[in-house]
């Protein structure tokens, strides 16, 4: 059997004449399989030259359409698919913030002797596709049969089949094998929340919840975490620790500056640990969600450590989205069989998006499409991914009962935490509808409720037309 022989093509526009037919520098490094630590480098190359360097060799680079183009004009088309990196990155690295090739040379830590131009962009993509065969070396099996049914399944993915083609193991992976739908009146999940799911429950020595509250602000804390004292601050969290500590209904304002977050999540996390209950925390945009967890409740637990660290210690918080932002296994495992089958209502599903999830679905923790960074065309395609819908099997899913639903993942998640961050939809849905598996929350604060009004509407409102009727 010969060994593979690849050859990683750079190019880079050239300092001569801009009106010249080929205003183009091309690179090419070449190297065989057994030897990738040796490599055949050429640059500045042309006509003959490139059809030399490109001989009985699988071609690769980044934005492969742009660089055959280019090929052609040098009078040197290649003779196999050219493996795409761009394309690869995007299915096995999917949730990477860009597929830009120096982005990519950050974030895989890349590294190269060549300060710029084609030869560098050459050994970039050379090295990139070396750590791409790696992340597809640690695929699981059936992970690898999905991608590799999707690609000889559909016509767009030529970068997937000439990627899988090239890769030594190819030939000892098992056939893809469809998942049996589960038969009705199957047992219930014994991963669904439940009432022993709830948060923990610490109670301070001594101290009263509201005195507690002013002393995590007055403490010393405060400088340790980085912030400066400000009294209207201060003022808000024990008008917040008033309201939630005794019952009833509080309307707050406070302008730029006040620091309203830290001010109402203290009393509120505080009361939550000590009572072992859940608030529920309703921001309008998903921005101030992704802040709340990421930087606040650090912050949060910095300033309460000093006063009480069996709270701090004891606090967990969660972000909880709408139904839709969930991925759903079984649609896709219901999306990869109607995609095999060549189901006309999956006739403009992108086969790259179905392969990203594919490789996702695989890694990631939360299920959550905010991971995916999904553009916008994708939005409608993600529908049919989501577990929205009237399709949910609830506790009679497979996956449910094995506990890898993600979205009782994030049930479960919300249940035994004592803040849940989700947004003022989510929250005005929980109340609409009775079945709901939201779990219940004791205390809710609705942050930039500005909005709840607009939110409320676009949930409630029905359109009605001469035609509908």
């Amino acid at each position: 059997m010969n060994t593979p022989i690849y050859a990683a093509i750079g190019i880079a526009p050239t300092a001569g004449d801009p009106n010249q037919s080929s205003p183009i520098e091309i690179a090419i490094i070449r190297w065989t399989a057994d030897l990738a630590d040796s490599p055949s480098i050429n640059a500045a190359l042309v006509g003959e030259q490139i059809q030399d360097a490109l001989a009985e060799a699988t071609p690769i680079g980044h934005t492969a359409d742009l660089i055959v183009r280019q090929l052609r004009k040098a009078g040197a088309p290649p003779h196999r698919p050219p493996i795409d990196t761009l394309t690869i990155a995007q299915i096995l690295d999917p949730t990477a913030p860009s597929y830009d090739l120096n982005d990519l040379y950050v974030r895989h830590d890349l590294h190269t002797e060549h300060p710029a131009g084609a030869l560098r962009n050459a050994d970039l993509t050379r090295k990139l596709f070396l750590v791409l065969s790696e992340r597809w070396a640690r695929l699981p099996d059936d992970v690898k049969a999905k991608l590799i049914a999707i690609s000889q399944a559909g016509g767009l993915l030529s970068p997937l089949r000439a990627f899988i083609a090239a890769m030594p193991d190819t030939d000892q992976i098992s056939p893809l094998r469809r998942p049996v739908e589960p038969p009705p009146g199957a047992p219930a999940a014994p991963g669904a929340p439940s009432a022993k799911d709830g948060p923990m429950r610490v109670k301070p020595r001594g101290r009263a919840l509201l005195s507690l509250t002013n002393a995590v602000f007055d403490s010393a804390a405060n400088a340790a975490a980085g912030m400066e004292r400000r009294q209207e601050q201060q003022e808000m969290a024990r008008d917040v620790a008033q309201v939630v500590y005794r019952g009833g209904v509080g309307l707050l304002e406070a302008g730029t500056g006040v620091g309203k977050s830290l001010a109402y999540l203290v009393p509120a996390a505080i009361w939550a640990v000590v009572k072992g209950e859940r608030v529920l925390i309703a921001t309008h945009t998903k921005n101030l969600q992704s802040q709340l967890l990421d930087s606040d409740v650090n912050r949060l637990r910095t300033m309460i450590a000093r006063e009480s660290p069996e709270i701090a210690g004891t606090l967990r918080a969660t972000v909880l989205r709408g139904r839709n932002n969930y991925l759903c296994r079984r649609n896709l495992d219901r999306s990869i069989d109607a995609w095999l089958d060549r189901d006309d209502d999956l006739a403009d599903f992108p086969e790259l998006l179905l392969a990203r999830v594919v490789v996702w679905a695989e890694s990631s923790g939360t299920g959550d499409r905010e991971e995916l960074r999904l553009s916008e065309d994708d939005t409608e395609s993600w529908n049919r991914l989501s577990a929205a819908g009237a399709s949910c099997l609830r506790d009679r899913c497979s996956y449910v009962q094995e506990g890898t639903c993600f979205l009782y993942q994030a049930y479960k998640r919300a249940a035994s935490s004592h803040l849940i961050i989700g947004n003022q939809a989510l929250l005005l849905t929980t109340l609409l509808n009775e079945h709901s598996r939201v779990p219940d929350a004791a205390t809710v604060i609705i942050d930039e409720a500005h909005s709840l009004e607009d939110v409320a509407t676009g949930i409630l409102e029905r359109e009605v037309s001469q035609s509908s009727l």
